[in-house]
């Protein structure tokens, strides 16, 4: 909580969970409310998971912008899974349960929860997550954003010489124009 109220000094702890919230909120920048469900591993694996699952859909009637964080990491053991968990002086993992749940069933699990439409986002720690956190209620104040656009280029039109298409693609802000006069 100091990780995220150090980043996000207008963030305010409520008891969101006694109104049926998630344990997360902020706003969007077109004014709707989005939410995380924060669950530990051992939440989930240790017999938790149709709770964790009736929760969740309690939650989307309420909010269908909620989203759920799973912290700790889970590791495919030969008879189930194994949690680690950050040690308190943030040095190491050390092992934390080991459950008898199939790690396929577990990654089913997070599967269907993602292809139902939630966001289903795994952190490694308590800091992680809190860092995560941050970053979901910054990102949400933009209303703009530019993945992908950084990464695409400008379909390029179409020419009837191949190597001025060639060209135009190989070297960045070239045109027809300057393509025809280097060939």
């Amino acid at each position: 909580e100091a990780i995220i109220k150090q980043s996000s000094p207008g963030s305010m702890k409520t008891a969101l969970n006694h109104n049926g919230m998630a344990d997360y909120s902020w706003r969007l920048a077109n004014g709707e409310v989005e939410q995380a469900e924060r669950k530990q591993v051992h939440e989930i694996l240790g017999g938790g998971m149709d709770d964790v699952e009736a929760q969740l859909q309690r939650q989307r009637a309420l909010n269908p912008n909620t989203m759920l964080i799973i912290q700790n990491i889970c590791k495919p053991t030969q008879g189930g899974c194994q949690e680690f968990i950050l040690s308190d002086n943030g040095l190491f993992y050390r092992k934390g349960h080991t459950y008898r749940t199939p790690y396929v069933l577990y990654e089913a699990w997070k599967i269907s929860l993602a292809r139902a439409g939630m966001l289903v986002w795994c952190t490694d720690s308590w800091m992680a997550t809190a860092f995560a956190l941050v970053q979901f209620e910054r990102s949400a104040a933009r209303s703009e954003h530019t993945a992908f656009r950084r990464y695409l280029k400008e379909e390029q039109a179409w020419h009837a010489d191949p190597q001025v298409v060639l060209l135009m693609n190989a070297v960045s802000g070239i045109g027809p124009v300057t393509a025809e006069a280097c060939i």
